[in-house]
């Protein structure tokens, strides 16, 4: 048995990352997780062996984004929380990595709540969820 390939070496820039809100560019930001709600499939066993796999349809999304205590954003954040309640209006959302191409957007999507926030003697991060009704998804490794 031969021996497995050496993995050769990547870098990653979390600056070479864009994600936008209604056209927008967050800046500030610590870090992104994109996630979709539910499981592509889901599967089952009979007692007899037979297994039964089911495809779900649900495209529902999100992606966390947590900010810097001082980024700019979080005011552009916590507007669109009340923008959102008060016209019901659905915005577009999309984030990219330039390192690895993966991508996750879009156009049915809005800011879930004000980032909870936490006050001491550090700086403390702000995190917002950005839902997303029917998420387009594809993660690539860096390249």
């Amino acid at each position: 048995m031969g021996a497995n390939p050496a993995v050769p070496a990547k870098t990653f820039d979390f600056t070479d990352s864009l994600t936008s809100f209604d056209n927008t560019n967050l800046i500030g930001a610590t870090s992104v997780k994109v996630s979709f709600d539910s499981d592509a499939t889901t599967d089952d066993v009979g007692a007899d062996g037979s297994v039964v796999v089911v495809v779900s349809n649900d495209q529902r999304g999100k992606i966390e984004i947590e900010f810097m205590q001082n980024s700019p954003s979080i005011d552009f954040m916590s507007q669109q929380v009340q923008l959102f309640l008060a016209t019901k209006e659905f915005k577009a959302a999309s984030f990219k990595d330039l390192n690895s191409g993966s991508t996750a957007s879009g156009p049915q999507c809005w800011v879930q709540k004000v980032a909870d926030s936490e006050y001491g003697k550090e700086a403390a991060s702000r995190t917002f969820v950005i839902r997303i009704a029917n998420m387009t998804y594809q993660a690539k490794g860096i390249q």
